[in-house]
């Protein structure tokens, strides 16, 4: 556990965050899980291993990590906000029926950006949408 622990540090130290007990447990679910959250969801799966945490605090550590890039939002229908500790270029999938959103792997090589000539690309994101295998089965 301590070994955790001071990874947990090591990484908000060097994203510039100061360690609290809720940025590192926050962190921690957001690493070990890769269910692509909603601020709401965090904090339920919290609130029962720390009750006195407030979605205050859960919704402003989300947003520092995001600041920091410790996290990112997911691009999604717009519903509700996502976020992904995987700071890898990846794409994500969004089923239409069941709103699970899964990764997929893309080459960074092979997306073609000449039509960008002269503008500054900060982030890239790829984006889909349709049924995943399970939901296009049950139809």
């Amino acid at each position: 556990m301590e070994n955790k622990t001071g990874y947990l540090r090591e990484y908000l130290h060097k994203h510039g965050v100061k360690p609290s007990s809720i940025r590192m447990v926050v962190l921690d679910y957001l690493l070990s899980r890769r269910t692509h959250p909603t601020a709401e969801e965090v904090y339920g799966a919290l609130c029962q291993e720390l009750p006195a945490v407030s979605r205050a605090s859960i919704y402003n550590t989300l947003e520092l990590f995001c600041q920091k890039g410790i996290v990112k939002t997911v691009p999604t229908d717009g519903r509700e906000t996502r976020y992904d500790a995987d700071r890898s270029f990846h794409g994500h999938f969004e089923c239409e029926v069941c709103g699970k959103i899964y990764d997929f792997r893309i080459d960074s090589d092979n997306v073609d950006l000449r039509e960008l000539e002269g503008f500054v690309v900060r982030e890239k994101d790829i984006y889909c949408r349709g049924l995943c295998p399970q939901c296009h089965s049950d139809q």
